[in-house]
């Protein structure tokens, strides 16, 4: 075990895990390792760690593609559930729909369960 720290967390963590991802993300080694030699090689300098946003491979969102405020789902009013098979049905779709049959689905929390508990009102 080494300890590492990034000057603002401080752990101890597994020589390899130093290795294979504490190292490439700016982490050093705090008083010394017990084995100097398995670091050779690799790369703990910050510096060459890259943070910066525009160094990334994920595409930036513009706000005008903001999702927020808008819905995936359609407004569980204007949703017939029964027309729809359970298995396709979301867990929040599933809870919808137990609302609108008023089952009492509060120590649910499985999509499992709600299925059965749905599937027994129904029969």
């Amino acid at each position: 075990m080494v300890t590492v720290s990034n000057e603002r967390t401080t752990l101890s963590v597994t020589q390899g895990a130093f290795k294979n991802f504490y190292s490439q993300c700016g982490f050093r080694i705090v008083g010394g390792a017990k084995n100097p030699d398995i670091f050779r090689g690799v790369n703990v300098s910050p510096e060459d760690i890259s943070a910066h946003p525009s160094d990334s491979t994920q595409p930036e969102i513009d706000a005008a593609d903001s999702y927020e405020g808008d819905s995936y789902e359609e407004d569980s009013d204007e949703v017939d559930f029964s027309e729809v098979p359970l298995s396709e049905l979301s867990f929040g779709q599933l809870c919808s729909y137990a609302e609108q049959l008023g089952l009492d689905y509060s120590n649910v929390r499985y999509k499992k369960e709600l299925r059965a508990l749905i599937r027994e009102h129904l029969k």
